[in-house]
C-alpha cells in the first residue's frame, strides 16, 4: 500500500462519521408518520447535480408532464450547464434526467424546471400554507452533503427523510415571507419539498440562516404565486428551410399547475416575410395538446438570385447570377451552399452549414451574368476569390407568439422565433452590433417604476442572435459583469438552444460566435479588435454618456463612437418608452422598450463603407452595425 494511505483512509472515515453524526442529531421520521407519505415523498424527490460547478441541491416533482420545483440558488452561477436530476438515487435503477430551466424567481428563491422523460413520475401535490401554525409536524426530504453520503466510491445517495417542527412563522405586512423549522438540514437540502402529514407541499427548503440553529422555507404560497400562469411549449421551431416551405404538424402543449376554470382559447401568431402577421386559433386534440398544421413559408419558384463580389489581383469586380450547381473536388454544390471560394494555390470552397472543403471548385469558366445590368458570359476561373450572397435571401427566421385567453383575459403568453436552418448566411466577416444603452435587453424596474415587458425583451435578445448566427444555435459569451446580459438574458437564449458562458476572463475570445460586452469596466478591451478583425462578432451595450471614453479605443478602428453626450437623461432621470421603431429585423414583433440614460452612436468623420445606421430616433442613433468585408479574415 503507497505510503500515507492510511491516514487518508483514517480521514475519509472521520469525515463521514461527523457527517453521520450531524444527521443523527436530525429529527428522524416518526413510526406514526404514514409511510404512503415517506413512499410517495422520496419517490417524487430528485438528487440534483451541476457537475461543472460541483453543485449538489435536492428538487421535487410537482407535475407528470416532466416540471420539478428546485432553489433559485443553487442555479445562480451555474451558467451554462444545465442540471442533472436523479431519481431513485441508490436504487439498482437510478433514473437519470436532464432538466432544463424554464421559469425563475430571485426574490422567493424558486426555480421551475423541465425534462423530457416523462414516463412514470411521481408528482407531490401542492398544499396550503396559509393555515400552518408553531409547532406543527413536518417532513423534509433531500440530500444533504450530496454524494459525499454515498455508499461507495461510484454510488450514488439515498434520500435523507427528517421530522421537525414549525417554529415561526415569518410574514411581511401580514403576508407569510418564510416559514422556521427547527429540523437538522444541511447543505444539499435545499430545493427539497417540505411536507405535511397528508403529503401535500407546504414549502420549499431554503438554505441555512448563518450563525444559527434553523433553517428557512419558502411557504408553498409563494410557490403557487409563482406557478400562477400555465407553462407553454410550441415544437417545432427550429426546422429545415424545405420543411417550412411545406404544411405541418406544430404541436401547443399547456400545463396548469393549479384547476384552471373557464373555456381556453390558445392562438397563434406567425410573423410574415413582408413584416405582416398570421393569426390562428389551434384546437383541442387532448387534455393540455393542441394540434395545428401550418405552412410558414410560401414556395418559391426559380433559382435564387446571387450577387458574386469577385476578387482578382487587379481588380474587384461584383455580377449577378442565378443559383447553378458547381464542382467542389468531386462534390456537385449549388453557389447558394457556398459562402466563399478561394482560387489560389491552397484552394478552398467554405460552405454554408458544413466543414470548408479544401479542393479546387470548377465550372465557373462560363457563367451567364448580368454586370451593370447588362449580360455577359464571364470565365471566373482564373479569380483568387469569389464571395456568394443571396440577393433575396429568404428569412433566417420569423417571431412566434402563443397567446392563452380564458374569460376575455390573457393568462399566459410565451413568444419567440421559428429558425430556419439550412438557408444561406452572408460570409463569414466580422461584426459589431451597438445598442446605444443597455435597458434594451433588461426586464427589472427603472427608476420611475416602469419595466419592459418580458415578451419584448425576449423577443429582442432573440432577434440579436439570429442577426448574428442566422439559423445556427452557437456558442455565446457574456464579457461583462453588468446586469444588462442577467438572468432573463442568458435563460432567453438557454432555451432556444444556445450555449451561453459567463466569463470576463476567457482563456480566449476565437471559441466564441458572439461576444456580449458592455457596462463593464474590467473586460480586456484590446482584444476586441483582432477578434472583430479575424470574423468575430460583438454586441456592445452602449451604456451612458461616461462610458464613450472607455470603448472609444474599440471602436475608432471601425469608424464608430459613443456618447460622450447623454440623451433622455434629465435632472430626474427619467426613463422614456420608445415606440415605433420602424422595420429593422432587429426589431421585428418588439412592440415597445424603455430607454433610461443612453449614450446616442456617432460615426467618425471620413468614408466608413461598412458601417451602417439601424434605427434613428428623433435624430438620435440607437443602433448601428459594422459589418466587415468579406475578404478581410
Amino acid at each position: 500500500m503507497p505510503e500515507g494511505t492510511p491516514d487518508k483512509m483514517s480521514k475519509s472515515i472521520k469525515y463521514v462519521a461527523m457527517v453521520m453524526l450531524l444527521l443523527l442529531m436530525g429529527n428522524p421520521c416518526r413510526s406514526d408518520t404514514p409511510p404512503e407519505v415517506v413512499a410517495q415523498g422520496k419517490r417524487a424527490t430528485a438528487l440534483l447535480e451541476i457537475k461543472s460547478k460541483k453543485t449538489t441541491g435536492t428538487a421535487f416533482c410537482i407535475s407528470a408532464a416532466g416540471y420539478f420545483v428546485t432553489s433559485y440558488h443553487l442555479l445562480q452561477e451555474a451558467s451554462p450547464e444545465n442540471p442533472t436530476l436523479v431519481l431513485d438515487p441508490g436504487e439498482k435503477h437510478p433514473r437519470i434526467l436532464e432538466a432544463t430551466v424554464v421559469r425563475t424567481d430571485k426574490d422567493a428563491d424558486l426555480a421551475l424546471l423541465r425534462v423530457e422523460e416523462k414516463k412514470a413520475l411521481t408528482p407531490l401535490e401542492l398544499g396550503d400554507s396559509d393555515n400552518l401554525i408553531e409547532t406543527q409536524s413536518v417532513i423534509a426530504f433531500g440530500y444533504p452533503f450530496g454524494r459525499d453520503l454515498a455508499t461507495g466510491k461510484d454510488d450514488l445517495p439515498e434520500v435523507t427523510v427528517n421530522l421537525g417542527q414549525i417554529t415561526a412563522l415569518r410574514k411581511s405586512q401580514g403576508l407569510l415571507q418564510h416559514i422556521q423549522l427547527d429540523a437538522k438540514l444541511h447543505p444539499g437540502d435545499s430545493g427539497g419539498p417540505l411536507l405535511n402529514e397528508k403529503g401535500q407541499v407546504i414549502g420549499i427548503i431554503g438554505p441555512e440562516v448563518p450563525n444559527t440553529d434553523f433553517h428557512l422555507a419558502t411557504p408553498v404560497g409563494r410557490l403557487k404565486a409563482f406557478l400562477d400562469r400555465p407553462e407553454i411549449t410550441l415544437t417545432p421551431t427550429n426546422m429545415p428551410f424545405s420543411q417550412a416551405t411545406k404544411a405541418q404538424d406544430f404541436h401547443i402543449g399547456l400545463t396548469w399547475f393549479h384547476k384552471s376554470e373557464g373555456a381556453i382559447t390558445v392562438t397563434l401568431m406567425a410573423g410574415e416575410e413582408n413584416g405582416g402577421e398570421r393569426h390562428w386559433t389551434v384546437p383541442l386534440s387532448r387534455a393540455g395538446d393542441y394540434r395545428t398544421k401550418l405552412t410558414l413559408l410560401s414556395p418559391r419558384g426559380g433559382s435564387a438570385l446571387l450577387r458574386l463580389t469577385v476578387k482578382t489581383k487587379m481588380d474587384l469586380l461584383t455580377c449577378q447570377v442565378r443559383d447553378h450547381p458547381v464542382t467542389v473536388g468531386h462534390r456537385t454544390i449549388r453557389l447558394s451552399d457556398i459562402q466563399r471560394i478561394e482560387l489560389g494555390d491552397r484552394p478552398t470552397a467554405w460552405l454554408v452549414r458544413e466543414d470548408p472543403l479544401h479542393e479546387k471548385t470548377s465550372g465557373l469558366d462560363a457563367l451567364q451574368a448580368t454586370v451593370n445590368g447588362l449580360p455577359a458570359t464571364l470565365d471566373l476561373s482564373k479569380a483568387d476569390q469569389i464571395v456568394v450572397e443571396e440577393i433575396d435571401p429568404r428569412p433566417n427566421s420569423l417571431p412566434w407568439r402563443v397567446t392563452i385567453t380564458q374569460q376575455g383575459h390573457v393568462t399566459g403568453e410565451l413568444s419567440g422565433n421559428f429558425v430556419f436552418e439550412n438557408t444561406s448566411l452572408p460570409a463569414k466577416r466580422g461584426m459589431i452590433l451597438i445598442a446605444a444603452g443597455g435597458t434594451a435587453t433588461m426586464t427589472g424596474k427603472f427608476d420611475n417604476g416602469l419595466a419592459n415587458r418580458p415578451e419584448d425583451v425576449r423577443r429582442y435578445i432573440l432577434n440579436v442572435a439570429v442577426f448574428f448566427m442566422g439559423g445556427r444555435r452557437g456558442r455565446c459569451l457574456i464579457y461583462s459583469d453588468n446586469g444588462v446580459f442577467g438572468d432573463f438574458f442568458r435563460e432567453t437564449l438557454q432555451q432556444a438552444g444556445y450555449t451561453v458562458v459567463h466569463d470576463i476572463h476567457p482563456k480566449s475570445l476565437d471559441e466564441y460566435d458572439v461576444v456580449f460586452t458592455g457596462g463593464s469596466l474590467y473586460v480586456d478591451r484590446s482584444a476586441l479588435v483582432p477578434y472583430v478583425q479575424r470574423g468575430g462578432k460583438v454586441y456592445l451595450a452602449g451604456g451612458c454618456g461616461q462610458e464613450g471614453p472607455y470603448w472609444a479605443d474599440f471602436l475608432r478602428p471601425f469608424g464608430l463612437s459613443i456618447g460622450p453626450d447623454t440623451y433622455m437623461r434629465g435632472a430626474d432621470s427619467t426613463p422614456e418608452t420608445v415606440r415605433n421603431f420602424g422595420a429593422h429585423s432587429l426589431l421585428q414583433g418588439v412592440n415597445e422598450l424603455i430607454f433610461q440614460g443612453i449614450s446616442p452612436i456617432h460615426l467618425l468623420p471620413g468614408e466608413w463603407p461598412h458601417v451602417h445606421i439601424l434605427v434613428t430616433l428623433r435624430d438620435v442613433n440607437l443602433w448601428a452595425a459594422y459589418i466587415g468585408d468579406p475578404f478581410g479574415i
